[in-house]
């Protein structure tokens, strides 16, 4: 997707560090659910924490499910999806629903799971569930469409947007809001990316399919395969990459691009995402730190609802707004519905 006109990026305006709880040894991924307030941060040895930044309490740990965690992202309903895999042994996702107070919560297996050993994690547009294959990049891309509310299965299925010289898992994986899907592999490096489209029989059909190899920084060609990516998103418009120590913009998704500095001398810990302000996590060691890189002014409707968050933002929150005399479309504005 190309972007019009120059493009503006702010450099390490690094707006936001929020320590990780004591209790959290080490962080590999993060994800953040603004209603709640919450945030869930694992490790692949010791687990899933869902942990309060205010308070800096972990609410909830998920480590019955074994070691090789894979992935973890909250899903409509107040829900957490967890990817666990290990080699030879199969994996599993698990569907947490948080308790009212977030301390306990019910669970959910997706059993019959499309590949054998799940990876990472993103939602489609359409909120459904995507996953990968965290050792065979020729399972492909596999959407999950889920019944949130009754917690259930409805269909599956698959579409292959990677390269035919992958011979490893797909460890990176993001999605845009008009289903512009990104894979990366590890083994060899390689940076994927294909817009999923439809027919009229509603089947899949893949466009603009591309393999980047490098994109320019500064004037200077950067090869995909020189330094690892340790995390991918995107922002509606922009692929985002962390590499090496630093995290890059590109203006396209397409051989060559141009590239924009968010940070430099930083090395995240683990997969990148963006919150719902806009603003982009990223782990590094023992915090979050928030990186806000788009010179775009934010809505006033935005803003105000922020300033309304902030004020109101303790326990209980979701039942204060519900309490509050202010029609309903109003309410689910404030609690990002």
């Amino acid at each position: 997707m190309a972007t019009h006109g120059k493009m503006k990026v702010v450099p390490n305006n690094c707006v936001t560090t929020i320590k990780i709880p004591r209790k959290v040894e080490s962080v590999y991924g993060v994800d953040y659910n603004p209603v709640l307030g919450l945030y869930a941060t694992f490790n692949y040895d010791d687990g899933v924490s869902v942990w309060d930044p205010v308070s800096g309490k972990v609410l909830a740990e998920f480590e019955e499910l074994g070691e090789n965690f894979r992935d973890t992202l909250f899903v409509p309903g107040d829900r957490l999806a967890v990817s666990s895999s290990e080699g030879n042994h199969g994996g599993s996702i698990q569907i947490f629903t948080l308790g009212k107070d977030q301390s306990d919560s019910d669970e959910f297996e997706i059993e019959d799971l499309p590949m054998t050993y799940p990876g990472a994690l993103a939602l489609s547009p359409g909120r459904n569930l995507l996953v990968t294959d965290a050792f065979n990049s020729g399972e492909g891309v596999h959407e999950i469409f889920m019944d949130w509310h009754n917690l259930k299965v409805l269909k599956c299925r698959e579409f292959d947007i990677g390269d035919e010289d992958a011979d490893g898992g797909i460890s990176l994986l993001c999605c845009s809001l008009d289903f512009n899907v990104t894979t990366y592999v590890y083994t060899p490096q390689i940076l994927s990316s294909a817009k999923v489209c439809f027919n009229s029989e509603g089947e899949v059909q893949i466009q603009e399919q591309v393999t980047i190899t490098y994109y320019m920084l500064d004037g200077e060609e950067k090869q995909i395969d020189e330094e690892s990516i340790t995390g991918l998103a995107h922002d509606g418009q922009n692929l985002i990459i962390a590499v090496g120590d630093e995290i890059v913009l590109l203006e396209s998704i397409t051989e060559g691009s141009n590239g924009h500095l968010i940070a430099s001398d930083i090395e995240p810990s683990g997969q990148i995402r963006l919150n719902h302000e806009g603003q982009l996590m990223v782990c590094d060691t023992n915090c979050i730190k928030l990186f806000e890189y788009n010179c775009n002014p934010r809505p006033l409707q935005d803003l105000c609802r922020c300033n309304v968050r902030k004020t109101i933002h303790t326990v209980g929150y979701v039942d204060k707004v519900n309490s509050l005399a202010i029609p309903s479309m109003l309410k689910n504005y404030l609690l990002y519905k």
